[in-house]
């Protein structure tokens, strides 16, 4: 089994990110539980599987769960896709 890496994310359009979604929706986050909701917004904030878990009051494999339906439902494939589009959504972030 090989280790690809993934390119460089360059923006956080949802052409940029988005491989896959419903198609009536432009939000990709739409459709996301209240519990995948919070789970996003703590990849964002730069935190752990493990933090999230203790964070939210979860089991760690809960977290990788809520990770893996909010990135199917994305249509984003890493978790580092998340992060990056939740830290560039912030207000006062600015990219290079």
């Amino acid at each position: 089994m090989s280790c690809g890496r993934s390119p460089p994310v360059e923006s956080c359009s949802t052409s940029a990110l988005v491989t896959r979604r419903r198609a009536d929706h432009d939000d990709p986050t739409a459709d996301l539980t209240n519990a995948e909701r919070k789970v996003l917004d703590l990849i964002g904030d730069g935190l752990s599987n493990r933090e999230i878990g203790e964070r939210l009051g979860v089991a760690e494999k809960t977290v990788k769960n809520h990770i893996t339906s909010l990135l199917a439902k994305m249509g984003l494939q890493r978790r580092t896709q998340v992060a990056a589009c939740r830290r560039a959504a912030r207000p006062g972030w600015r990219n290079g």
